[in-house]
This record gives C-alpha cells, sequence and structure tokens, in this order.
C-alpha cells in the first residue's frame, strides 16, 4: 500500500509490504535534495527552502532593480549545493553614481537590469537602453577590481585594448592587474567603454598572438 504523507511541509511517501507476520515493513523516502529555482523568493523563504532541501545559500551580490529590497533576482547556475543568490536592494538612488573603481560619474546615466549568471561565470546584460550601464553587472565585475575600471577617461583606447590583450606597450608595471578569464575582460571592457564614452572598434577581438621567440 502506498500513503502519501505531508509532514512539516515536507513530502513523504510511505510504502508498506504485506507480510504473513505480525509485522511488517516500512520504507520512507524524503524529499528530493535537487537545488531548486530560487528567482522571485524573499531572502527567508530562499533560506527556508534551502534548508529544506539539506543545502544551503548565501549572498553572492546585491544589486539595484525594480524588484522589492531582498527578492532574489537569480542564482548561481551550479547544480549543487551550495548556491550563490543575486538580491535586490531597491530602485537605483542614483542614476550618475561614481560606481567601484572609477573617479568621476558616467558621461551617459546608468541603469538597474536584474543580472543573470551565465555557467562559465560572467554576468549579463552588461548595458541597456543603448549603452547605459547596468549597475549590477558593474558591480559584479568591480569585485575583482580590474584595473580598467578605473582607468582614467582620458586614457587613449589603443591602451585600453593593449591591456586589456595583454599586449606590452611600455605601460607601467602593474597596468593591468585583473586576473579574469578572455571573455570576461572583454566584458570589463565593454562596461568600461558604455561609462566612459569610449568607442569600441567593431569586430574587437583580443586573440592572443603568438609569444615571440
Amino acid at each position: 500500500m502506498i500513503v502519501v504523507l505531508i509532514v512539516g511541509g515536507v513530502l513523504a511517501l510511505v510504502v508498506t509490504f504485506p507480510s504473513t507476520g505480525a509485522s511488517s515493513s516500512t520504507t520512507t523516502t524524503h524529499s528530493t535534495s535537487s537545488v531548486p529555482r530560487f528567482k522571485g523568493l524573499s531572502l527567508v523563504n530562499a533560506r527556508s527552502l534551502a534548508r529544506v532541501r539539506g543545502g544551503r545559500v548565501f549572498v553572492a551580490l546585491r544589486i539595484p532593480s525594480h524588484s522589492v529590497t531582498g527578492i532574489v533576482l537569480s542564482q548561481t547556475p551550479n547544480p549543487t549545493w551550495p548556491v550563490g543568490l543575486v538580491i535586490s536592494s531597491g530602485d537605483l538612488a542614483n542614476n550618475k553614481e561614481v560606481l567601484p573603481g572609477e573617479r568621476t560619474s558616467p558621461v551617459g546615466s546608468e541603469c538597474a537590469v536584474a543580472i543573470w549568471l551565465s555557467e562559465d561565470g560572467n554576468a549579463y546584460p552588461l548595458t541597456c537602453s543603448g549603452h547605459r550601464v547596468n549597475v549590477g553587472a558593474w558591480l559584479f565585475y568591480a569585485r575583482n577590481r580590474p584595473s580598467i575600471m578605473s582607468l582614467p577617461r582620458a586614457t587613449s583606447l589603443a591602451r585600453v585594448t593593449a591591456s586589456l590583450c595583454h599586449f606590452k606597450i611600455g605601460e607601467p608595471k602593474g597596468f593591468n592587474l585583473s586576473e579574469e578569464t578572455l571573455p570576461e575582460q572583454e566584458d570589463v571592457f565593454m562596461l568600461a567603454a558604455a561609462y566612459n564614452g569610449w568607442r569600441v572598434p567593431k569586430g574587437l577581438s583580443c586573440a592572443q598572438p603568438a609569444a615571440s621567440p
């Protein structure tokens, strides 16, 4: 006989097998431990759900958005625990705010669109409504303090591109201190270009050339 019970909000499946004796054997199967979808939940409810599933979540990033403060906007795509959550910090208070690493306000107004995290560790979208910097994406990449995100606005695009692509053209030692992978560096470059109004060359490629002998 199969009996479905709900105990303390947890689904339990009880299977009993008949026997010739007075006793019977009982097997109980508990709820799955797979990672659920947390988007749209409050942080409190997300943590409760994780505990029920036998896992753990943590706040990976807080970013401005149109969602209510404390709501989960996205999560790290890993299929196992722990899972990082991107949490809303509420509406963008100042769309000309000087963002981490920079010294001046952006050339255009900023925007706040919820980001999603890719499996290769990147965040999108980088911009919205044209070339406006998405603050959430900037905050995501700024955690590693890439040097390109703090270059003066007057820095020549040729020099910025050279730094990004690791072409040594006599830049000061430590000009590019970031540890990002190439796709991440290109994302950082696109954000910095939008912030500072740099024109991005069409078909920009940062393929590393063969090393000189």
